[in-house]
């Protein structure tokens, strides 16, 4: 992911760990492979914009998000 605009928090998560990213303009942030994520915009008045490049082969496994519906931690 990458941050056009605004700034964003993006927490990674797996059944066994957590990785917690603050990302501003221009930063890029990749995805661990075997985590989910949740993307947070900390701002209440500022609008959060980002680019997701993946892989035509790239396809999202939410399967132990949705089984738990839970992440591990929220902001």
């Amino acid at each position: 992911y990458e941050v056009l605009a605004g700034q964003a928090i993006y927490l990674q998560q797996s059944s066994y760990s957590s990785i917690y990213t603050l990302a501003n303009v221009w930063d890029v942030v990749l995805m661990k492979e075997g985590f989910w994520h949740i993307t947070i915009n900390p701002s209440q008045t500022e609008v959060l914009i980002m680019a997701n490049i993946v892989s035509n082969n790239f396809s999202s496994i939410y399967d132990d998000f949705k089984l738990k519906k839970w992440g591990r931690y929220y902001l």
